[in-house]
């Protein structure tokens, strides 16, 4: 099973402020969702809160010590990728926030970052990662009139030497 970690950040590696993204890219949206759409999603109990409603045709995961009803909830993030493993899909995202990126740099094999070329304030930051164990496999870049502002979607794939 391929686990992957999608995130976007500024360029001051911030990715959201008083659990809010700080900016309204709708291009990352679609990225997000066709990347995701069909697959289960991992998040911690602030980014699950973060959402207006469940996303559609995606399996929520939150991990949190005090379960929500309705939702699956795990305490750590190896218990829902185990869960995943069992249920045989073929790929599991984390989506966030801070603490799950941070510690799915040790399950991730992939990391699809967008990268937005504008700084922003936050109170969350994408935690820094060393890129010598990431290859750079994919990278497009696009600008945004709508946002005045550059940004790259990136695929990072873990070096395996």
């Amino acid at each position: 099973m391929q686990t992957i970690m999608i995130a976007a950040m500024a360029k001051n590696r911030i990715i959201g402020h008083k659990n809010q993204i700080p900016w309204k890219l709708k291009e990352d949206f679609q990225h997000f969702k066709q990347n995701t759409i069909g697959h289960p999603i991992i998040m911690g109990r602030n980014t699950f809160n973060s959402l207006k409603a469940p996303l559609p045709n995606r399996e929520h995961i939150i991990l949190t010590r005090y379960p929500i009803d309705g939702f699956l909830c795990f305490e750590s993030m190896k218990e829902a990728l185990d869960y995943c493993k069992i249920k045989d899909y073929e790929k599991a995202f984390l989506i966030g926030g801070a603490k799950v990126y941070e510690e799915g740099l040790n399950y991730s094999d992939t990391i699809l970052l967008t990268q937005i070329e504008k700084e922003f304030n936050g109170d969350t930051k994408f935690p820094p990662f060393n890129k010598s164990n990431w290859k750079l496999i994919e990278m497009e870049k696009a600008y945004s009139e709508e946002n005045d502002f550059y940004y790259t979607f990136n695929t990072f794939q873990k070096n395996n030497d």
